[in-house]
C-alpha cells in the first residue's frame, strides 16, 4: 500500500523539479541577455567594440608606405577626425 502511494508521488515530484529547473534556466538566460545590452557610460566612444573615455586620442588607418596615420579624438561621445600624423609621432592605435 505504501509503495503505491510513493509511486504516485514520485512522478509529481519529478515534474515539479523539472518545471523549476526550466524556469531557473530561463531566468539566467534573460539576465545574461539583459547584461549584454547595457548602455555605455556618458561621453565614451566606441571603436570596434572597445570603449574609450572622453578626451582619448587614437590613431587608425596607418599606411606603411607613407608612414602616416589618421588620428581622431573622442569628444562628447563621438569620434572627431583631426590632423594626420607621422608614424613615430602618432599616439596609440584605436581599439
Amino acid at each position: 500500500m505504501r509503495t503505491r502511494s510513493v509511486l504516485k508521488i514520485f512522478p509529481l515530484a519529478v515534474a515539479i523539479a523539472a518545471i523549476a529547473a526550466v524556469q531557473m534556466a530561463t531566468v539566467q538566460t534573460a539576465s545574461a541577455a539583459r547584461h549584454r545590452y547595457t548602455r555605455r557610460p556618458v561621453d565614451t566612444c566606441l571603436f570596434h567594440r572597445h570603449l574609450s573615455a572622453a578626451g582619448t586620442w587614437c590613431s587608425y588607418a596607418c599606411n606603411p608606405n607613407s608612414l602616416g596615420c589618421l588620428q581622431q579624438v573622442c569628444t562628447g561621445g563621438h569620434w572627431s577626425e583631426t590632423l594626420p600624423c607621422l608614424r613615430p609621432f602618432c599616439v596609440q592605435s584605436c581599439g
